[in-house]
Order: C-alpha cells, then structure tokens, then sequence
C-alpha cells in the first residue's frame, strides 16, 4: 500500500476522536449538573425538616414552661388544653377540634404565615396530640408542601411531659 493510500485511509479519523471526546466530556459535564440539582433538593429538604421540627419544639418548650405541675391530673388536664386537630383523615389531613389555648394559636399562626420557613403550610397541616394513659405522651406533627411536591411532607417529633419529683 502506497503512503498516499494511508493518509487517505486515515483522513477523518481526528475528528471523530474529537467528536467523542467532546461527547464524553459533555455526558461527564451533565452528570455533574445533575448531582448538583440532586444536592440542592436533598439540602432543601433537610432545611424544611429542620424548620418543622424547630416549630414542633417551639410548642413543646412552651407546653413544658406552662404545664400545671401540682399533680398527674392536673398536670393532664393543662396538657389536654394543647390539643390540636386530634383526628386524623389521611396523610397530613388532621381535623377535629382545634385548641383554644393562646400558645396554640400563636404558634399555629406563626407557621402559617409567609416567612415561617416552611412552604404551603395550612390548618389542616398541624397536629398536636395527647395521650395520658402513654404516660403523658404529646405529639406534634407539621407537615407542608413546597410548589415541587405532589404530596406534603411532614415531621413528627414526641415527647413526654412528666411531673418532677
């Protein structure tokens, strides 16, 4: 084969080694884009949990601050004040009766209103439970839903409020 033949044989062969580099670096390029979106959601989310169970304890600090300590009943009677949409009609549907009690709806407001940190929170979006025969176990639950979710989200955090003795 002549030296002509070869070189003619090869022509080409440089750009489509390139075309596929540039391919390879393109898909490498896109990957990382693609993680980056991933950390920026997964960061959004911890930033949410982190904003419900903020208001979740916000509540909980106030109901161990106020509690009547005298005794187990009446210590009972002023957690059962707290009670807050007590029935629950699916994921994040609670209803029921809401509290009266002014820290309650404090705090209710507080999370519903713009600027609490958590998108889409409503009434129905709340929960605070209390079960005395758990050994005055209270629950909180807050859910939301940003713009991007189908279904709301949500964070339960529980506690127990007990006389000190």
């Amino acid at each position: 084969m002549s030296r002509s033949m070869k070189l003619r044989s090869q022509r080409g062969v440089t750009l489509i080694e390139s075309l596929i580099a540039i391919l390879l670096f393109s898909i490498g390029v896109l990957a990382i884009i693609g993680m980056y979106a991933n950390a920026v959601a997964i960061s959004t989310d911890a930033q949410y949990r982190l904003e419900a169970t903020n208001h979740a304890h916000r509540i909980l600090n106030r109901m161990l601050a106020e509690a009547n300590y005298a005794g187990a009943a009446e210590l009972a009677a002023s957690l059962e004040n707290y009670v807050h949409n007590p029935e629950t009609d699916g994921p994040c549907d609670f209803g029921g009766d809401e509290s009266e009690h002014d820290a309650v709806k404090q705090w209710a407001e507080s999370i519903m209103k713009a600027g609490s940190g958590l998108p889409g929170v409503k009434s129905s979006f709340l929960q605070i439970t209390f079960d005395s025969d758990a050994n005055n176990l209270v629950t909180v639950t807050v859910c939301w839903q940003a713009p991007s979710d189908k279904e709301p989200r949500r964070e339960t955090v529980a506690m127990n409020i007990n006389s000190v003795m």
